[in-house]
């Protein structure tokens, strides 16, 4: 059901993945996450967009490095080799 423009421009802005994404590594920028870390901390609670889900989140990193936002560093961790993202 359509609404009035008024009632729309009293509504707050919509926060996609990628700015949760990084606001969340924005605020903490002495530490570096996983993807899984990431997905946990910004989807759960609240799921951002309707459908995102963990492959959501890693695309949305994999962006985000290209477009030089974030860094992403295969890290050797005593579980094997890692991926950790990080704020710029």
């Amino acid at each position: 059901m359509p609404i009035p423009k008024d009632q729309f421009d009293q509504g707050k802005p919509s926060e996609t993945l990628e700015h949760q994404i990084l606001v969340f590594l924005g605020k903490n920028r002495e530490l570096a996450y996983t993807a899984m870390e990431i997905y946990e901390a910004v989807l759960h609670p609240p799921v951002v967009e309707r459908g995102a889900d963990y492959n959501s989140v890693r695309m949305t990193l994999e962006a985000l490095i290209g477009k030089w936002a974030v860094f992403g560093r295969v890290v050797k961790t005593s579980s094997g080799e890692e991926t950790y993202f990080a704020a710029k």
